[in-house]
């Protein structure tokens, strides 16, 4: 991107950056799935609540909702990554998030996991969002006067009912209190490759089987 001043314009090119891919359901979830998906058991967890269920996914109440959720979790990983070899992600563990008015949700990042990924069942369009921090250690701390996706620590990034968003599982990511009297669900899945990986010649080959 190019930033102008008084002397001449300055070519600014961003290196290695992070991804975030977004898709849309394209439609409203049936009455069973918002049933099944809104009355789910659930356990405390850091600042809200979490569902008991870890293969939510699984359930054939949600046939279709999964085969959405997998044909985009490739779609991403197939267009960021381009793999060489046959490689595909499948979800090893699928969980609904309650937060309701006064929670949140803690700071944190997916252990054992490549890909994750939220659906949103219920989320409020105008004030909901998804909180991703830089946890890249800065030696020298410049307070910026304007935040840009180049300076800033935080990004938030808005969501409502039917988004789909993916990132790597090590992107540390929270949510704000919740301020509205709207219960936000989410549905969070965790990935892992299968197939073949790295370079047997450089001995870094994991041939992954499902």
């Amino acid at each position: 991107m190019g930033i102008k001043n008084d002397n001449s314009e300055m070519l600014v090119q961003i290196l290695f950056p992070t991804y975030l891919c977004k898709f849309k359901l394209g439609r409203d979830l049936t009455q069973t799935e918002l049933n099944f998906l809104m009355n789910l058991p659930t356990r405390l967890n850091a600042g809200n609540v979490t569902g008991l269920d870890t293969e939510l996914l699984e359930n054939k109440i949600l046939s279709n909702l999964a085969e959405f959720i997998n044909s985009k979790v490739q779609y991403c990983f197939d267009e960021i990554y381009k793999p060489s070899k046959n490689v595909k992600l499948r979800i090893t563990q699928s969980w609904i998030n309650y937060t309701k008015k006064s929670e949140y949700h803690h700071r944190h990042t997916h252990s054992n996991s490549f890909m994750s990924g939220v659906f949103y069942v219920n989320a409020n369009k105008d004030t909901d969002k998804i909180v991703f921090h830089n946890e890249h250690y800065r030696t020298i701390d410049i307070i910026p006067r304007e935040n840009t996706i180049l300076n800033s620590r935080n990004w938030w990034y808005p969501v409502e009912t039917g988004d789909l968003i993916l990132f790597p599982s090590d992107l540390s990511h929270s949510v704000d209190m919740v301020n509205t009297d709207t219960i936000r669900a989410s549905l969070a899945f965790n990935t892992f490759p299968v197939g073949y990986v790295g370079n047997d010649v450089e001995l870094t080959g994991l041939h992954l089987r499902d």
